[in-house]
């Protein structure tokens, strides 16, 4: 490979990433979980389609865990609500639910990982983004995305293990692994130093599709 340094490209076209493709089939047994991020590398000084990233990035943990479906919340600090950045959610472009609303708001409000087995009774369970959706929700598990300093600034949430079953606390605990090396990414793009402009800045509209990571 050649040492010369690459020209400089228009930043209006953004060179795609390339993560290596994810499998076509569900493999018999799921990667390990410091696997996730292990492309991450690579991407170092490049910029990206912030949403194409986050998007595989979801599909990758959705693969790690077993899960049909991902999603990756972040907090509107102005709002107090949580919103889908990245998400398995063909029915809608996006959802939002109130800090506190739902197992997501519980655990950005609480800072504590949740999963449930069978979301019938549980009352930290918001039916209506199931309604919404026409998805059925059977089981899921739920981790606080936090910043340097503490802070809960997300989550990461998969619903519905594949094959039958429900989540478990090991699957809790692989996911808030997982959580620690998504956070620590995401605290170095563009994406996170809009998060924290939102909060002095309200009343200027939040903008992350192209990033420097």
């Amino acid at each position: 490979m050649s040492g010369a340094s690459p020209e400089p490209c228009d930043r209006l076209s953004p060179a795609p990433f390339s993560l290596p493709p994810l499998p076509a089939a569900m493999p018999s047994s799921p990667p390990d979980v410091s696997q996730v991020l292990l492309p991450l590398g690579g991407l170092v000084g490049r910029e990206v389609d912030l949403d194409a990233f986050l998007q595989t990035l979801v599909d990758r943990i959705a693969i790690t865990l077993q899960a049909d479906r991902g999603t990756l919340w972040l907090l509107d600090p102005v709002r107090r609500e949580l919103f889908s950045r990245a998400a398995h959610l063909p029915e809608v472009a996006q959802i939002r639910v109130k800090l506190g609303q739902g197992v997501a708001g519980y655990v950005a409000e609480a800072g504590e990982p949740v999963h449930v087995p069978d979301p019938r009774g549980e009352r930290r369970f918001f039916a209506d983004i199931d309604r919404m959706t026409g998805y059925r929700t059977i089981s899921l598990a739920a981790v606080p995305l936090r910043d340097a300093a503490g802070a809960v600034y997300g989550v990461l949430q998969v619903l519905n293990r594949l094959g039958g079953g429900p989540f478990t606390e090991d699957d809790t605990r692989k996911l808030t692994d997982i959580a620690a090396q998504v956070s620590t990414a995401l605290q170095s793009t563009s994406l996170y130093q809009e998060l924290q402009r939102a909060k002095d800045q309200p009343q200027v509209p939040v903008g992350y599709f192209f990033n420097r990571i």
